[in-house]
């Protein structure tokens, strides 16, 4: 998966999307591209890219090398409450799902699910295949470290690989475990991501994500 530009709404502007998916005979090719279209319904400039993914043929856990160290210290004292998170992160509040630090240091970091942030939609709760919720969580989990650490705030840049393995709803309490992978080449942080709850079931499970610095 890449991240190539954010959907942003200007103003409280609805902003139209597509979602494309090009099915071959080993996968499925995704993207999600958008058009600038001015106030006189003219198309401005080319049709920006936002997102490209395809599905893997193929997933290795790596989540028992990792699972006891994982599960060290969920009852600890928190090391960094939410307040002192969102003092640092821009996130508005249904975005907030970082419940607290327990521990962040220069290979890893350790952090709660806040499992009622803000609701997304004003209706009502819905399911989503992929969690995405989580997903974030564990990239605020890891770009925590990288402002802890590197000193540097950072931005999702891309993913190796992405399993969602529990699509329901979170139970009462979550954890998010990163590990530090060093750095690319070309300079972005690396990380191995896990979700997982407090009997040891992971939820999701990243490798490879790449964050790049702003």
């Amino acid at each position: 998966m890449h991240f190539y530009l954010p959907i942003k709404l200007l103003r409280n502007r609805p902003q139209a999307v597509r979602v494309i998916g090009k099915a071959t005979a080993d996968n499925v090719d995704m993207e999600i591209e958008s058009d600038f279209i001015n106030s006189k319904g003219v198309k401005m400039g080319n049709t920006r890219r936002h997102f490209v993914a395809k599905t893997m043929t193929d997933f290795v856990s790596t989540w028992d090398e990792v699972k006891a160290q994982a599960m060290t210290g969920l009852e600890a004292q928190l090391q960094v409450t939410p307040a002192e998170i969102y003092q640092k992160y821009f996130h508005g509040p249904s975005f907030q799902v970082l419940g607290g630090i327990l521990r962040v240091n220069e290979k890893e970091s350790l952090a709660i699910y806040n499992t009622t942030p803000a609701p997304q939609w004003t209706d009502a709760p819905r399911t989503l295949l992929a969690n995405p919720m989580l997903i974030e969580a564990a990239f605020q989990c890891c770009g925590f470290q990288d402002m802890t650490v590197a000193h540097k705030m950072t931005l999702p840049d891309g993913i190796a690989e992405v399993a969602v393995l529990n699509n329901q709803l979170p139970p009462a309490r979550l954890y998010l475990y990163g590990v530090n992978k060093g750095t690319t080449a070309d300079g972005k942080t690396l990380h191995d991501a896990y979700v997982f709850d407090a009997q040891g079931n992971v939820w999701v499970e990243i490798h490879g994500y790449r964050a790049i610095g702003q």
